[in-house]
């Protein structure tokens, strides 16, 4: 584990669940992005291109985020055949997919590699997904 980050362990347990009124939603700025996809043998990376003016515009903030932060890259996490391919869990349940949007502290500073090492550098947004075996359609869940 890298010194400065907080590392999440989101176990979804009703009976501790708070509603919150007053938490609002995230929201986001940006409708495109360029890049690179790789294959890092252990996801797929979507790296963004920040020479590119509107990759550099991306945005997200508020709802549970305290600064603004910008995305600089995608991972994908997926298994074969359906398999159980996330990195993190609900429950002790994995899922079949994960993605994965990582953006860097806009408002502390100058860029992901200088965040990355930081309290309050990055955010992640991991969206979890599966399959159902009826419509074959795909169901997400989204947590932050």
């Amino acid at each position: 584990m890298f010194e400065g980050q907080i590392p999440i362990a989101y176990q979804h347990r009703p009976d501790f669940m708070i509603y919150d009124p007053n938490l609002s939603s995230v929201a986001y700025e940006g409708s495109r992005v360029n890049g690179t996809l790789r294959n890092t043998r252990h996801d797929l990376t979507f790296e963004v291109n920040y020479s590119d003016p509107y990759s550099n515009s991306f945005i997200f903030r508020t709802g549970p985020l305290s600064y603004a932060y910008r995305l600089y890259n995608i991972k994908m996490h997926f298994g074969l055949f359906d398999d159980l391919g996330s990195e993190h869990t609900i429950a002790e349940k994995r899922f079949p997919i994960e993605l994965q949007f990582m953006g860097f502290n806009i408002d502390l500073f100058k860029n992901h590699t200088e965040a990355v090492m930081s309290t309050h550098g990055l955010a992640i947004i991991s969206v979890l997904g599966s399959v159902d075996d009826v419509s074959r359609s795909l169901t997400v869940l989204i947590i932050s």
